[in-house]
C-alpha cells in the first residue's frame, strides 16, 4: 500500500515495454483495487530487481509474460480452519500421503502436479470455468486409449515452465536445454494426437508453433547429447556447429593421438615397458615410471618428482606440446562459453511461447489425471448450477475409500434437507459423513468428477468447517475458546451459498451452557441465512429444532443393538445415515471397546442410569408435552425458551 506507485509504474512500463500500464489491470477494478494491485505488481518487481542476478535487469521484458489478476468471487473461499480440517494437503497428524491431494494426484509431471495442487486450494466459483474442466476431463474418459498415450508422453517431459523461467533468464544449462528440447519434442508428440478433441483446454495444444520445431533443431544441432556440466570447462557444443571452434576442437581431439605416438617413441627410445604419459592440475604433463627404472633415465630429461615407488619427468618436447595444447584448449574453452552464452540469449525470445506451452501442458496433465481418477475410482459427473440445490446420492469419502478394500465403504444420501442434525454415537461414521460431503462438493467445483452415483450442487460460494477441539497455548486460548473463536468466525462470515458443517458445537463447556449455546447457534442458522448445514451433535435436546423450523431435519447414524450377545460387543457401528435422531450415544459401550476395566464400566452404567431417571423426571420430559414446541413461537417468529417443557421449570 505504501510502495511508491510512480516507481510501480517505472518498473511495469521497463518490463513490459508500454507506456499505459493501467491496461495491465482489469478494467472492472474500482480506481482504488486498480491502483492497489499496480503497487503490488511493482513492489514485487523491485524485491526481484534487489535479490536476483544482474541477469534479471539484462533480461527483465523476458522474465514476465503478463499480469493475471483476479477477484475473490472467482473462487470458493477457503479459510484456515477448513483446509486442515479437510485435510486437503496433508492431513491433520501431517501425514501427505493420506490427504485428499495425494489420493487424487494421477499426474505424469512436475507442472501437472502443482497446476493440480492448486485448483484443489482454489475451487471455482464460476459456473462456466467449472464446466469447460468437466467437459475436457469427459472427453479424456471418453477417449481412454489417446489419454493413454498422452500420459505417457507427459511422463517423458521434464519441468518445462521452470526451465522456461531458466531460459527466460539466460541461466539455463546445456543438460537443461536437452531436457526442454525433449519436453518439447514430447508436446509435438501429443499435439499429434489431439484431432479429434473439442474442449478449449485440451485444444490449445493442438497447434504447435514452427518455431517451437526450429527451438528444438538448434538445440539438436548445438548441444551434445551428454554435455560437461561446467559450461566453462568445454565439451558441450557439437563439431560441426561453429567453424573456428571446430578448428581448436581438431586441434585438442588430435593431441590424444600424439600423445600415444609419443607414449610408445619414449617407451622404445628408454627401454622401459611400463612408461607412460600422465597429467594433473598441479605439474600438467609428465613422464612416469617405477622407481626401479630410474637409471634409465638419460640426462635430456629433467627429473620432476621422485616418489617412495615412482618417478616423474619431463622432455623439451613433452614441455613444448604442454605449451602449445593448454594455449588450445584454453581458447576453444573460451570460444566454446562465448558461442553458448549466445546461444541461450538468442534462444531466450522463444521463452515467453514455451511459456505459454508450458500452462497448457499443466492444464493439460491436470485433466487427464482428473479422467484417470474418475476411471479408476468409478466417479461420476456432477451437475453443477447457481441454485441452492444439495443432492448427493449414494456419496463416499474419497479418501477413506481409497484406503479400503473395495466395496467395504458404506455409502450415504445427502438429499431433501437443508439444515441437518446429525446425532449418533462416536465412531459411528459422523464426522466422515460430513467431511465426504464437503469433499464432494469442492471436488466438483475444482471441474472434478465425484464420488457417487449422482450429484446435483448448487454453486458453494464457502465452506465451512467446525471439526475436533484443540487448544492454541501461544495465544492463550483453551480448547473451548478456540471453538467458539472458529464458530464466530463462520456465523458472521456466512452467506446462504456457503456450506457448513459443525461437529459437536459446546462440548468443551458444561452440559447446560453447552446444549444453550448449540441451540441457539442453530436458530441462528435457520433464521439469517439458512445455509447448507450438517450439524453432527450428542445433544439430544436439539432434535426438537425439526419441530419449530421446516428448515431443519433429524438424521442418525444407526448403530445395532445385540443385548444378548455375552462377552461379545453389544452394538454394531452400521455407518448408515437414515432420518431420524438417536436416543442414546452409546458412550459407555465405545469405551467398553476402547478397552477399560469392567469395574469402570459396570460403575458408569449405574451412574448413567440414575442420573438419567433424575434428569428425565426433573424435566419432565415425554412425547406429550413435546408437541406443545409450536405454542412458544410468538407472532415476530421467535422462540420463547422458557415456554418450552424442555426448560420450563
Amino acid at each position: 500500500e505504501n510502495f511508491d506507485i510512480d516507481l510501480a509504474r517505472q518498473n511495469l512500463s521497463s518490463v513490459f515495454e508500454i507506456n499505459s500500464v493501467d491496461k495491465l489491470v482489469k478494467e472492472s477494478f474500482a480506481p482504488d483495487s486498480k491502483g492497489l494491485a499496480l503497487k503490488a505488481a511493482g513492489a514485487l518487481i523491485e524485491y526481484f530487481k534487489e535479490t536476483l542476478s544482474s541477469e534479471f535487469a539484462q533480461n527483465s521484458s523476458k522474465n514476465f509474460d503478463v499480469i493475471k489478476t483476479y477477484t475473490v468471487s472467482e473462487f470458493m473461499l477457503l479459510d484456515k480452519a477448513t483446509r486442515k480440517n479437510l485435510e486437503l494437503t496433508e492431513s491433520t497428524t501431517g501425514n501427505k500421503r493420506t490427504s485428499l491431494f495425494a489420493t487424487i494426484d494421477k499426474t505424469a509431471s512436475k507442472p501437472g502436479r502443482r497446476r493440480l495442487q492448486n485448483w484443489l486450494e482454489q475451487p471455482l466459483f464460476d459456473l462456466a470455468v467449472v464446466n469447460a474442466r468437466q467437459e475436457a476431463v469427459t472427453e479424456f474418459i471418453i477417449s481412454n486409449d489417446e489419454r493413454l498415450s498422452i500420459q505417457a508422453l507427459l511422463k517423458r517431459t521434464y519441468d518445462i515452465d521452470r526451465l522456461s523461467g531458466r531460459l527466460a533468464s539466460t541461466l539455463i544449462s546445456p543438460r537443461e536445454l536437452n531436457n526442454l528440447k525433449d519436453s518439447l519434442l514430447a508436446v509435438v508428440e501429443i499435439s499429434s494426437l489431439l484431432d479429434q478433441f473439442k474442449s478449449p483446454i485440451i485444444s490449445s495444444l493442438k497447434y504447435i508453433p514452427d518455431s517451437i520445431l526450429s527451438f528444438c533443431r538448434e538445440v539438436e544441432s548445438a548441444v551434445k547429447p551428454d554435455p560437461s556440466l561446467a559450461i566453462t570447462d568445454g565439451g558441450i557444443l557439437n563439431v560441426g556447429y561453429n567453424q573456428e571452434l571446430d578448428e581448436y576442437i581438431s586441434l585438442v581431439e588430435d593431441s590424444e593421438s600424439w600423445l600415444k605416438n609419443y607414449e610408445n617413441e619414449q617407451r622404445g627410445k628408454l627401454g622401459i615397458k611400463n612408461l607412460k604419459v600422465s597429467f594433473n592440475k598441479i605439474h600438467g604433463y609428465f613422464l612416469e615410471t617405477s622407481r626401479a627404472n630410474e637409471s634409465k633415465i638419460t640426462d635430456d630429461y629433467v627429473v620432476k618428482q621422485t616418489m617412495v615407488n615412482t618417478v616423474r619427468f619431463m622432455s623439451e618436447d613433452l614441455q613444448s606440446f604442454e605449451e602449445k595444447i593448454t594455449n588450445a584448449e584454453s581458447r576453444r574453452n573460451g570460444l566454446e562459453y562465448k558461442i553458448y552464452n549466445e546461444l541461450r540469449r538468442t534462444l531466450a525470445g522463444q521463452s515467453s511461447l514455451i511459456k505459454q506451452i508450458a500452462n497448457a501442458t499443466a492444464d493439460l496433465d491436470a485433466i487427464q489425471a482428473l479422467a484417470q481418477l474418475a476411471v479408476d475410482q468409478d466417479f461420476v459427473r456432477p451437475e453443477l448450477n447457481d441454485s441452492l440445490d444439495l443432492e448427493i446420492i449414494q456419496g463416499r469419502h474419497p479418501v477413506v475409500e481409497a484406503n479400503l478394500s473395495m466395496g467395504a465403504f458404506v455409502p450415504n444420501d445427502l438429499k431433501d434437507t437443508q439444515i441437518m442434525i446429525l446425532t449418533g454415537p462416536n465412531m459411528a461414521g459422523k464426522s466422515t459423513y460430513m467431511r465426504q460431503n464437503a469433499l464432494i462438493i469442492l471436488l466438483a467445483q475444482i471441474g472434478s468428477y465425484v464420488p457417487a452415483e449422482s450429484a446435483r450442487i448448487g454453486l458453494v460460494d464457502r465452506i465451512f468447517t467446525r471439526i475436533g477441539a484443540s487448544d492454541d497455548l501461544s495465544s492463550g486460548q483453551s480448547t473451548f475458546m478456540v471453538e467458539m473463536t472458529e464458530a464466530a468466525s463462520i456465523l458472521n462470515s456466512m452467506t446462504e451459498k456457503s456450506f457448513v458443517i459443525l461437529d459437536e458445537i459446546g462440548r468443551g463447556t458444561s452440559t447446560y451452557d453447552g446444549v444453550a449455546i448449540a441451540w441457539s447457534i442453530l436458530e441462528y442458522i435457520a433464521k439469517t441465512f439458512a445455509p447448507r448445514t450438517i450439524f453432527a451433535t450428542h445433544y439430544h435436546e436439539l432434535a426438537n429444532l425439526a419441530r419449530i423450523f421446516n428448515s431443519i431435519k433429524n438424521y442418525q447414524v444407526l448403530v445395532a443393538e445385540n443385548p444378548n450377545a455375552r462377552g461379545k460387543n453389544k452394538i454394531e457401528f452400521l455407518h448408515k445415515v437414515a432420518p431420524g435422531s438417536a436416543d442414546k450415544s452409546y458412550g459407555i459401550e465405545v469405551a467398553k471397546l476402547a478397552g477399560l476395566p469392567k469395574e469402570v464400566i459396570q460403575r458408569a452404567t449405574a451412574i448413567n442410569n440414575q442420573l438419567q431417571a433424575q434428569r428425565k423426571q426433573k424435566l419432565g420430559l415425554n412425547s406429550k408435552n413435546m408437541d406443545s414446541v409450536k405454542s412458544a413461537i410468538n407472532q415476530d417468529g421467535d422462540l420463547e425458551i422458557d415456554k418450552l417443557p424442555l426448560f420450563s421449570t
